[in-house]
């Protein structure tokens, strides 16, 4: 049986990418800006690509020819960053990414 394919947005940590890996899912890609998270995310999943960078600034032309190499993208993960809406983020603004 061939596995699905999975682009991770927002990946953070990668808690995303590893439920998926869990239900053999070849998550090829993933996307996030904050360094902290990018560092434990490659911890994490050494086997994927991550992009560490605004996801405005990343081509999914790019991701379609490099990482599914043509091939359908079967789901697109997109967990909205949390940071804003967590009771954690004491004094930082709603604008924090």
């Amino acid at each position: 049986m061939a596995k699905w394919t999975a682009v991770d947005l927002f990946c953070g940590s990668g808690a995303a990418t590893e439920g998926l890996k869990r239900r053999q899912f070849d998550v090829v890609a993933a996307i996030d800006i904050d360094p902290v998270a990018c560092r434990t995310y490659r911890a994490n999943h050494p086997d994927v690509t991550l992009y560490e960078n605004d996801l405005r600034k990343v081509s999914a032309k790019r991701i379609a020819k490099k990482d599914l190499n043509g091939e359908w993208l079967d789901l697109l993960v997109v967990c909205a960053p949390c940071q804003p809406f967590s009771s954690q983020n004491r004094g930082r603004s709603p604008d924090d990414h």
